[in-house]
């Protein structure tokens, strides 16, 4: 099963310029309009509940990694 909204992530972290105005980002409703707008296909194949709950899951995963368990 694809993984649509890594994708878009993937294309992001791709380009240097979209990396750093996506990081600048602190507002899950943001971060998904970007990808949004990023997303070559005329149709978004994801809710912004599945994004927000994704980002989560990858914030979590980036605590869990670090020493201190803040990101």
């Amino acid at each position: 099963m694809e993984d649509f909204i890594m994708e878009d992530l993937h294309k992001i972290l791709e380009e240097e310029d979209s990396l750093g105005d996506f990081l600048k980002m602190n507002d899950v409703d943001d971060m998904y309009k970007f990808c949004k707008e990023k997303n070559e296909a005329k149709e978004h194949y994801y809710t912004e509940e599945e994004f927000e709950d994704k980002i989560e899951d990858i914030l979590t995963i980036l605590a869990k990694e670090t020493d201190d368990g803040e990101w």
